[in-house]
């Protein structure tokens, strides 16, 4: 092993063992490289900063398209040691995941991907899985039942295809879509419940518990300033939506506040691009507020939806809205109108397996 890596997992544990639970640093590596993390360092001295005592750090390394990588560079004791919850991305099975997530030569990432989940299964590293729900997937909802099921793959999430940069439409625009994906979440949460929930989907797990719970959002933290902070390799950085850092636009610029080298994060909230953003995103959040019925359960959306669909982020609903919040409270409530759904404890609804994890 390098000295140069040596030295940046040394480096980037020590930023880890200065990080608390409550925020987020997703750290942007677009080389993929081990001398990458040096850069991280940058973050160490914005600790004095009045927004980070409470942050959580993240790692993407954009060469890779999920955290398995990071689990490779860093080592799962790691992750363990500093409580970091992974997520990876893995989109089904692997003819489903490859035709979309291959690297640059062509090459299929889901093996990589699989053997991640093993790795952090083997060390028992708590993840959560992020599955992009394509028109080919949603046709196939047994199959992306039992791919997870049988992997022992129990926290999930869908994110349906989103307009975004360089993809410019999506598989799954159109009401005929919509229709389909909500009988896709009918089937899948059917087949979960009929072999005792060994695959949850985090969609129907926050609305559930905010009804338990008789609790209503009022934000969420992708736009909530400084909830989440995105830094790029260069020392760059932004909040609200990590997948906005670095976008040029006319408006907004390129959403950047500043450099970690050069400004602290409490003076790039007196810039006018901090005040631009913040404006135009609590104005959205209070249009959806006013108009729509479901805002207690999302908090008023992401803003990186409503740029890429409306072009600013002072707008209300989007696409994403309705895959990632109306629909499913939609199969929520058809579901509870035929009866309460079966109760079963967390720690007992995955196959018997030393690897299985609560998140």
């Amino acid at each position: 092993m390098s000295s140069t890596i040596t030295r940046a997992r040394a480096e980037r544990r020590t930023i880890l063992n200065n990080a608390h639970e409550q925020s987020h640093l997703f750290y942007m590596n677009p080389q993929g490289d081990g001398d990458g993390p040096n850069r991280a360092k940058l973050l160490y001295a914005s600790q004095k900063s009045i927004f980070c005592p409470n942050l959580r750090v993240r790692t993407r390394t954009k060469r890779f398209t999920n955290a398995s990588t990071s689990c490779f560079n860093l080592g799962c004791d790691c992750f363990r040691r500093n409580r970091i919850v992974v997520g990876i991305s893995v989109d089904g099975p692997e003819d489903i995941h490859d035709a979309h997530r291959r690297f640059r030569n062509g090459r299929g990432s889901h093996a990589l991907a699989m053997r991640g989940i093993e790795a952090l299964q083997r060390n028992r590293v708590p993840f959560h899985c992020i599955s992009v729900i394509t028109a080919d997937a949603m046709e196939q909802p047994e199959r992306m039942y039992r791919f997870f099921r049988d992997h022992v793959i129990n926290d999930v999430s869908f994110n349906v295809e989103e307009k975004e940069g360089i993809n410019t439409s999506s598989s799954m625009a159109g009401s005929n879509m919509e229709a389909k994906y909500k009988d896709f979440l009918r089937t899948f949460w059917r087949l979960s419940e009929q072999d005792g929930y060994p695959v949850v989907l985090r969609e129907f797990e926050q609305v559930i518990s905010l009804i338990q719970d008789d609790q209503r959002m009022t934000q969420n933290e992708l736009n909530r300033p400084f909830s989440i902070l995105s830094v790029d390799a260069q020392g760059d950085f932004s909040t609200f939506d990590p997948e906005l850092l670095s976008v040029a636009s006319d408006r907004y610029g390129t959403f950047n506040l500043g450099n970690l080298k050069t400004h602290s994060l409490e003076e790039s909230t007196r810039t006018d691009s901090f005040q631009r953003l913040l404006q135009d995103m609590t104005q959205g959040v209070e249009t959806c507020q006013k108009g729509c019925e479901h805002f207690g359960l999302c908090g008023g959306g992401n803003g990186s939806n409503k740029f890429w669909e409306h072009g600013t982020l002072a707008s209300s609903e989007t696409n994403a809205c309705r895959f990632g919040t109306k629909i499913p409270v939609e199969v929520l409530l058809e579901r509870f109108e035929e009866g309460p759904p079966l109760e079963v404890n967390r720690t007992t609804i995955a196959p018997q397996s030393s690897y299985y994890l609560i998140t």
